[in-house]
């Protein structure tokens, strides 16, 4: 039902074109973060049906829902069917199942703890920036669609001494700069605090994709840069400066200056620095699901349960104590790749609720013993053999399976 919701809502935009919709896989600016949106909203129906109605059924009715969700989709306006959508909600379903019939086994526990940590260190290398050799566009306080019109205007801007104007001499001098991370500034004349992002400064190329973008919300700025992520199609946390225009009104003249200080990420506001724009670990969720527009504590509040989260599945094919070092070793693994990066923060927050879930992750074995799988001394013999595998798998010796032929045809795959 979540699902429908989500999906079935009518939608603004051009007109779809249905054949070419439904055929193309690769297609928007955010496509990859859609792909694996797709895949992970199905997994829950897939540990729900799996333990009730076997392996393949659960997957079976997984894509009679999502065919089902397809079809209405061509109903409702704005919205088109996807090959891709059905694709992957039908993998998640199987995902979900394969999950809930082996998740006390250790290769399920080891595959996520492998998911876990990629997601808690992938962001210092999403964040690093890449280069173009198209020509590049300065724009001034542009208009653009779904977003709002700042009412200030821009005096000057300049990137590394520089000046930026529409067309640029060498727009190879420019991205490499860009690439660097050399100090941008923008004099401006700033206008009323707009109640939803509005851009402020942007570089893009002739495709309209940003190299840089320097936006308003409110008392707030915002900025994005071109990095690893825009070529794989995921979207990305924005570097924030809280409460930067905070005190500036209409008509006041403001000097901003982006640049890296003792390798961090720093805004300066007539004077005034915010070095703390850098986004942490936890807030990775960003990279498939933008929250830019909600309140500040709901932000703050997914991105400590996305650490925990993740810090869980680090600590579960661990037992015991054991989880806390695991954790540890992915924190610092982090942190070293994270020092190389300026637009990646190490919020102490963010590691702590990590290694909370690690922690947690290892206990879970004694606190519910079917996390850990099979108990005692024969949990351990099995272990140490790795069978059962998957249930419906048949120990060495046994006379008989357990679990029906969908539970059987799991551990066959």
């Amino acid at each position: 039902m979540g699902v429908a919701a989500l999906t079935l809502v009518p939608a603004t935009g051009p007109a779809p074109h249905l054949l070419e919709d439904f055929l193309c896989v690769w297609c928007g600016d955010r496509s990859g973060g859609d792909m694996i949106l797709n895949w992970a909203l199905f997994i829950p129906g897939g540990l729900f049906l799996g333990p009730w109605v076997g392996f393949r059924r659960a997957v079976l009715i997984g894509i009679s829902i999502t065919v089902g969700i397809e079809a209405a989709q061509l109903l409702v306006p704005g919205r088109t069917s996807s090959l891709s959508d059905l694709l992957l909600n039908s993998a998640g379903s199987a995902t979900g199942a394969w999950l809930a019939l082996g998740w006390h086994t250790r290769r399920v526990r080891q595959i996520a703890g492998l998911l876990g940590a990629t997601a808690w260190m992938l962001p210092a290398l999403l964040m690093t920036p890449v280069s173009t050799d198209e020509a590049l566009y300065g724009i001034w306080v542009p208009s653009f669609s779904r977003m709002a019109q700042y009412e200030g205007t821009i005096v000057s801007a300049s990137v590394d001494g520089h000046p930026v104007r529409f067309r640029q001499e060498d727009p190879r001098a420019l991205a490499r700069d860009l690439e660097e991370r050399r100090p941008v500034e923008v004099t401006l004349v700033a206008g009323p605090a707009p109640p939803s992002l509005a851009p402020l400064f942007v570089i893009s190329d002739e495709n309209q994709e940003f190299h840089l973008f320097l936006g308003v919300r409110g008392d707030d700025l915002l900025i994005r840069a071109r990095t690893l992520a825009a070529p794989l199609r995921l979207d990305q946390p924005a570097l924030r400066s809280r409460g930067a225009l905070l005190g500036v009104q209409p008509g006041d003249t403001v000097a901003l200056r982006l640049e890296v200080v003792e390798g961090s990420r720093c805004l300066t506001v007539d004077g005034r620095s915010d070095c703390s724009l850098a986004p942490g670990p936890g807030d990775s969720y960003a990279y498939l699901l933008s929250l830019e527009a909600q309140p500040a504590p709901l932000r703050l509040a997914v991105a400590l349960g996305w650490s925990l989260v993740l810090g869980f599945a680090v600590g579960w094919p661990f037992r015991g104590i054991l989880g806390l070092p695991a954790g540890l070793a992915v924190v610092f693994g982090q942190g070293l790749l994270a020092s190389t990066n300026p637009d990646l923060g190490l919020l102490p927050g963010h590691a702590l609720v990590f290694l909370l879930g690690a922690m947690a992750g290892g206990w879970s074995h004694r606190w519910v013993p079917r996390l850990g799988g099979p108990a005692g001394r024969e949990g351990e013999e099995q272990e140490r053999s790795g069978a059962p595998d998957l249930p419906g798998e048949t120990p060495t010796g046994s006379d008989g399976a357990e679990g029906d032929g969908d539970h059987s045809s799991v551990g066959e795959e």
